[in-house]
């Protein structure tokens, strides 16, 4: 196989374990010990664990070697309560400003959301999700917020693919679409106290899904199980 192929083989392999929760958060990802399961040398493990790191999905610590990220419940915390501050800030500079065009994306991100929950598919559903959050937040006309969230939003995902319980839950009872449908008719009918509180229980929702998962994750038994 060519260089390339197998870095990306080894690539999706770990991120595919991780994600599955084959490698529990905080675990340390030993190249000799990958290099033996996958039987592939140490340079594209070396490459592939990079390219994680970049993605937020492993930490890099200096003088003791690269884990997978483990936030704590604290830092979870902090950074849905950040997010939502950010996002009232614009909502409330794009309320006015959100027309017609604006909803139908906003609907057409929810229709991509239940298509990916369906599928089971968490890159798609995520990549839905925050184009759904992002079209009022562009809209503020900030390019600093716009920035900003964009990039708290990229960290927030990484925990959901971590702890959140996606492949457990059923489509039907998950509240996000269904919240998100509610945040739009409000936004439409530019009523911005019911907007507000809206975010508010969305946001917390979504917290809630990560709560216990961060404090009670376990180490698996088998660290490489069908990876």
């Amino acid at each position: 196989m060519k260089k390339s192929s197998i870095e990306k083989t080894v690539y999706f392999r770990l991120r595919n374990a991780i994600l599955k929760r084959q490698i529990a958060p905080g675990t340390q990802l030993v190249e000799l010990t990958i290099s033996k399961e996958l039987d592939v040398s140490r340079t594209p493990i070396r490459n592939a664990i990079k390219l994680l790191s970049e993605e937020g999905m492993v930490d890099m610590i200096p003088n003791r070697g690269a884990f997978v990220a483990n936030p704590t419940k604290s830092e979870v915390e902090q950074a849905y309560q950040l997010r939502l501050e950010l996002e009232l800030m614009a909502i409330r500079a794009s309320l006015h400003k959100l027309d017609e065009e604006d909803f139908e994306e906003m609907c057409a991100c929810m229709q991509e959301e239940k298509l990916a929950l369906e599928a089971k598919d968490m890159d798609r559903y995520l990549k839905a999700n925050k184009s759904f959050h992002m079209v009022a937040v562009k809209k503020a006309g900030n390019a600093f917020l716009a920035e900003f969230l964009g990039i708290l939003m990229n960290k927030i995902d990484i925990y959901l693919m971590l702890f959140d319980s996606f492949f457990d839950d059923s489509p039907s009872t998950l509240r996000g679409p269904c919240e998100h449908l509610s945040i739009v008719e409000a936004m439409r009918g530019k009523r911005m106290e019911e907007l507000e509180r809206l975010v508010r229980i969305h946001v917390e929702h979504a917290l809630e899904s990560l709560r216990d998962q961060v404090r009670e994750y376990k180490m698996p038994n088998e660290l490489f199980k069908e990876l």
